[in-house]
């Protein structure tokens, strides 16, 4: 029999690496015979889109007739509130963001494991008083039914995509567009920032030769077969090769990954 579980996020709307986290869990978990509940801010497309697969999401957990058998925390104040909630109902804690507010560590005695996508959030949940042995890295995935291979590279790239909801004249955009300008590539720019929201990425990536993002994005480029530059507004990263790809998946090719200047 599958388990009932609630999954936790501040907000379905814009799509951002937790909101798409979300979703992507979610509609694995019912596909393996689990019934997950979303509790969050209930607005957007991708609220919508889990209602039209049949996923449950509220953001009242009065609504919720049964007590759910685990709680898949994400974010800080939705955690606790299920808590309260259901007290002695055993949880998970996964830490996505090693500075937000939002993602500051809960402390609960009936949260079990503490997790963290990348080494950096691991520290944040040591800093936090999370003892050592109820940590543990938890890496960020990719739907490979959902983001499938493009047709192979061109000898020489032609479009470019930044691919981030902080890509914005403020940020690291101009720098991008400037050195795209200078190899002669068409650049796009897709994310919240710009206003060009997609909720559904794995159509547009297969459109472009190169692709600057971190994290579940770029790990979502990846997956599609574009070459991926890690790049965000704290700094730039290498290209993803065979080569260093072990060393950047702990760091979930994120923060810790944007060494250099823009």
């Amino acid at each position: 029999m599958g388990l009932r579980v609630l999954i936790t996020n501040i907000e379905l709307w814009p799509p951002s690496g937790t909101v798409l986290y979300v979703r992507d869990l979610a509609l694995e978990l019912q596909r393996q015979g689990h019934t997950p509940v979303v509790y969050s801010s209930a607005a957007g497309g991708l609220a919508e889109q889990l209602r039209d697969a049949g996923i449950a999401v509220t953001d009242r957990l009065g609504r919720i007739r049964e007590a759910p058998d685990v709680i898949h925390g994400h974010h800080y104040a939705p955690t606790l509130v299920a808590l309260r909630q259901w007290p002695t109902v055993p949880a998970i804690h996964v830490c996505h963001d090693h500075t937000s507010l939002n993602d500051r560590t809960p402390i609960h005695p009936s949260i079990r494991r503490h997790f963290g996508v990348s080494r950096v959030c691991i520290r944040r949940l040591l800093d936090d008083g999370v003892p050592e042995d109820q940590t543990g890295l938890l890496l960020n995935f990719v739907d490979l039914a959902r983001f499938s291979p493009r047709p192979p590279l061109p000898e020489r790239p032609r479009r470019a995509l930044v691919f981030s909801n902080y890509a914005h004249e403020g940020s690291h955009l101009p720098a991008v567009a400037e050195a795209c300008r200078r190899a002669g590539l068409e650049l796009d720019v897709v994310g919240a920032g710009v206003g060009r929201i997609v909720t559904e990425p794995e159509r547009a990536l297969a459109d472009y030769d190169i692709v600057f993002a971190k994290a579940k994005a770029a790990m979502e480029a990846m997956a599609v077969g574009a070459a991926v530059i890690l790049c965000d507004f704290s700094g730039v990263g290498p290209m993803v090769t065979s080569t260093v790809f072990d060393g950047l998946r702990p760091l979930n090719f994120g923060f810790e990954a944007l060494r250099d200047p823009l």
